[in-house]
Order: C-alpha cells, then sequence, then structure tokens
C-alpha cells in the first residue's frame, strides 16, 4: 500500500492572509449558557465554545478536518465581534469594547457576552431561553494546515486536514444553523491545496527524474574518461 503523503500548506504574510478566499467558516451544536446573577436571577451573560480542538468535522464531499490543540496561539482576537448568523448589522459584542471576552482553554475558543438591551440581543436571548438556538460559529483565518491526501490512494476516503495555525478570529456567531457546511470559498480553497499538492509532487518527481539522469551522465563521463586513459 503507497505511503500516504503529506503537505503543509503556509502563507505568512499578513497582507496575503487577507486575500479574498482566505476566510472560512465554521459552526457546531453545543450548548449556549446563560449565567446567573449573585442573586440567583438570569443575567444577560451568554457563554459557550465557538471553536473545540479535535473534533473532526465532514466538510462537504471534500473533505475532514480538525482543529489542533495550539492553534489559536498568537491569534489575533482584537478586533472580534459577536454577531448572530454572523451579520454585523447583529452586532451584540466586541473584544475592544470589553463587552466579548475569548480565551482558550482544554476544550477549545471559548467566549462570555453581556448582551445590550437592544431588539436584536433581546430576541437572542429569548431565543437562547427558548432553545431555539443551540449553535455556535466563528470566521477566522488560517496561516498554517497539513494536509494528508488519502482519496489518491482510495477515493473512498476523504483527504484530511488538520488546522494548525489561526491567524485571525474576527467574527463569532451564534446562529440559527449550525452544520459545518461546504461554502464556495472552502471549495476553493480545497481544490487550491489540492492543486498545490499535485504540483509538489509532479515537481518531486521531475526533480528525482533529474538527479538519476545527471547521475547517469556522470558515471558515463567517468567510463569514457577512464576508458581514454588507458587506450
Amino acid at each position: 500500500m503507497p505511503a500516504k503523503k503529506t503537505i503543509t500548506i503556509q502563507a505568512m504574510n499578513k497582507e496575503e492572509l487577507k486575500k479574498e478566499g482566505m476566510v472560512e467558516r465554521r459552526a457546531h451544536i453545543i450548548s449556549i449558557g446563560l449565567e446567573q446573577r449573585e442573586d440567583g436571577q438570569e443575567s444577560r451573560r451568554i457563554s459557550g465554545y465557538a471553536a473545540v480542538f479535535d473534533e473532526r468535522a465532514k466538510i462537504g464531499s471534500w473533505y475532514e478536518e480538525h482543529i489542533a490543540r495550539g492553534a489559536f496561539d498568537e491569534c489575533d482576537f482584537t478586533k472580534c465581534v459577536l454577531n448572530f448568523n454572523h451579520d454585523n448589522n447583529n452586532l451584540l459584542a466586541r473584544t475592544s469594547s470589553g463587552t466579548l471576552e475569548l480565551k482558550v482553554d482544554e476544550r477549545g475558543l471559548y467566549f462570555s457576552a453581556e448582551l445590550p438591551n437592544t431588539s436584536v440581543a433581546n430576541d437572542v436571548l429569548e431565543l437562547i431561553r427558548r432553545g431555539d438556538i443551540a449553535g455556535c460559529s466563528f470566521a477566522f483565518v488560517v496561516r498554517e494546515s497539513s494536509w494528508e491526501w488519502l482519496s489518491d490512494e482510495d477515493p473512498a476516503q476523504l483527504d484530511q486536514r488538520t488546522i494548525m495555525k489561526i491567524s485571525e478570529v474576527y467574527d463569532v456567531s451564534v446562529v440559527t444553523h449550525p452544520a459545518y457546511e461546504q461554502t464556495s470559498v472552502d471549495a476553493r480553497s480545497a481544490e487550491a491545496d489540492r492543486d498545490n499538492h499535485r504540483e509538489a509532487a509532479k515537481k518531486e518527481a521531475e526533480d528525482a527524474a533529474a538527479l538519476i539522469e545527471s547521475q547517469r551522465r556522470e558515471r558515463d563521463f567517468q567510463f569514457l574518461t577512464l576508458n581514454h586513459h588507458y587506450a
């Protein structure tokens, strides 16, 4: 059985990271809590996990992925907002004002926010109380990911992606439809990564062939030189 092929995709330039096609979103079903005040009454503070480590998820019919521990090290959260359904018109909180708190723990990316007395926030609180909203999502930019191209050997298996480093999280949302769904951006990203993989494999094969040819020519030259010496 052929060995599994792996390749690491890196983009270290910050401006490159912000180009169209590099932004990704992920969502999952997870309990969103309504915190209690000291007097036992329900507060307007909600909390939950926007991302969970090592949670394997199927992205459309393209691949499976998970977020590795340490992926949020050196991540920029300074411009992150909390929205409803990723809509900036449904703003609930933000890190720059101190109304949105983010922290990374052993489980993943945890958020906590005090919701304002706005019509959108009041609707969100009521929907959470009723259990109509139970999902979280986050929008992020990947700095580094690694791939295992399993489908090269077995088309029945999905390729595996590990998100190793995330450079920026700029949107955490409570969502009505929490599901890992393949978006057009993700499709372009996956296809581009696969093209990079194929190009790298092709170049590796060409370099190996060139080395073999160079070694053959060197042996022929040495053989001819030796024969000329003894002629």
